[in-house]
């Protein structure tokens, strides 16, 4: 994260740079209990094989998979941000959410259903990895 610039175009997907930090930024705060958001209603998704399928089979995360409508930061319109402040904080939220232990963090993922502290960090993980790939990084 701390080589992403504010200038950053995307591969793929509507976010600039700036929301994407932000998006990341309130995708942790809700793993560890500091943003509410809405379950979805799609049942389906919610299975253990869905939740493995997502967190252990060794592909990267595909373009352009929708989020939760509270973490679309792009719904808000134009946001603005301090990039250089943001990016910092960030970076900081990340390593206060791998100290966290499991009972820190939510029980449960918004659409994946139950998650433990291994769950967590591997989507941790792979989020980071699926937006740093969306712009070059």
């Amino acid at each position: 994260m701390k080589h992403l610039r504010a200038t950053d175009g995307p591969r793929w997907g509507r976010m600039y740079a700036g929301a994407m930090v932000r998006h990341m930024i309130e995708s942790h705060e809700m793993a560890m209990r500091r943003l509410e958001v809405k379950r979805p209603v799609i049942s389906w998704f919610r299975g253990p094989h869905v939740r493995w399928l997502a967190l252990r089979v060794p592909m990267r995360w595909g373009r352009d998979v929708p989020t939760l409508p509270e973490l679309d930061i792009m719904r808000r319109g134009n946001y603005t941000v301090d990039f250089a402040a943001e990016q910092s904080g960030l970076l900081h939220l990340v390593e206060e959410f791998c100290a966290c232990s499991a009972s820190e963090l939510l029980p449960e993922h918004p659409l994946l259903g139950r998650f433990s502290r291994e769950d967590w960090m591997r989507w941790g993980y792979l989020h980071a990895d699926h937006h740093l790939r969306q712009f070059n990084r």
